[in-house]
């Protein structure tokens, strides 16, 4: 075996070690700072020399119609290990955090009827898997709701950084807790025009996913109609709450433009409804069911890939004050 060889092996060895430590690790609230820190680094270093796109994308209503109010950030940055879209499989790791408040940023708690303040931080692994048009992704997240999360802490410092006003009701947030997700998603790629990397041409992605765990439990059914030059085999990119983490390079130059569309069963919400393991009451009722609708567009050129896209959400919840909330969202890969 090659000098080479023995330190890829090594490298995974301890990349694979890494990951089965982390996720053995007693959920103690006080080490999930650490845990989540340990993690961002660790999977960077240890697996770097395996990885094959790192990406970082980030969701925020300071691009829609107003600023800091319900589903208001969600920042990840993710490595995907083997996905170039000549191979048949990738793994992909991340490190994640969500954030939500409500309307009113003055109040020192949330008040009844408006959403609560509440942060999730985690870590995730995931597996996919592709043959032709169709894909299959699984990925187990990992992580903390509540103050462990550092939401407060990360978005009080960024608004001093940029001079906006800070959010008084913080220490109303929904409670520490456990965060432990599985998610699972497929999707399918029909070719409508042309052919995939040759020239104009169209395509439909339609997918379905699942989530099951102590921040959500949901169903979403969706499909992506993309249309432009030099299409990749890939299966589209959606909005980070409702898929998994997975990134397939593509070998052309691409641009194309993509209007997405999705419903969602929601039937477990840790930030609308509280919590899971203890009792927090919002004051707040739920909508079970809810529709989502993005454009965008994303352009490929060489190692780097930029995607822009913007979302509107029916109302999750009967108190909200719109009929729809919107934010932006932007996300850029390098390929090694």
């Amino acid at each position: 075996m090659t000098i080479l060889a023995r330190e890829k092996s090594t490298n995974k060895t301890r990349c694979l070690q890494f990951f089965a430590r982390l996720i053995a690790l007693p959920l103690q609230m006080r080490y999930i700072p650490t845990i989540a820190a340990t993690a961002a680094f660790s999977a960077v270093f240890t697996c770097s020399v395996f990885a094959d796109t790192f990406s970082v994308a980030d969701e925020d209503d300071y691009w829609g119609r107003w600023s800091d109010k319900y589903y208001t950030n969600h920042t990840r940055l993710a490595y995907t290990l083997g996905g170039d879209n000549g191979e048949e499989g990738a793994y992909f790791f991340t490190f994640g955090q969500e954030m939500y408040s409500p309307k009113d940023h003055v109040a020192p708690a949330a008040p009844p009827n408006d959403h609560p303040y509440a942060g999730f931080i985690y870590v995730s692994a995931g597996r996919s898997v592709w043959e032709d048009d169709i894909m299959f992704s699984t990925e187990l997240q990992v992580g903390a709701v509540g103050r462990a999360s550092m939401a407060h802490g990360i978005q009080r410092d960024f608004h001093h950084l940029i001079g906006e006003e800070t959010l008084n009701g913080w220490d109303s947030q929904v409670p520490n807790q456990p965060g432990i997700n599985l998610l699972g998603e497929v999707r399918t790629r029909f070719v409508l025009a042309g052919e995939m990397e040759s020239g104009w041409g169209s395509d439909l992605i339609c997918r379905g996913f699942a989530e099951l765990g102590t921040v959500r439990t949901m169903l979403s059914a969706g499909a992506q109609l993309r249309f432009g030059y030099n299409l990749p085999k890939n299966f589209g990119y959606t909005p980070m709450r409702q898929s998994t983490a997975v990134a397939i390079q593509s070998k052309v130059d691409s641009i194309y433009a993509f209007w997405d569309f999705e419903g969602d069963a929601m039937i477990y919400d840790v930030t609308l409804g509280g919590e899971l393991l203890r009792h927090f009451d919002t004051d707040i009722q739920p909508y079970p069911f809810a529709f989502q609708s993005s454009i965008g567009i994303e352009i490929i050129y060489g190692h780097w890939t930029l995607t822009v896209y913007q979302s509107f959400r029916t109302k999750d919840f009967s108190e909200a004050d719109h009929t729809f909330s919107a934010w932006g969202g932007v996300k850029i890969s390098f390929s090694f």
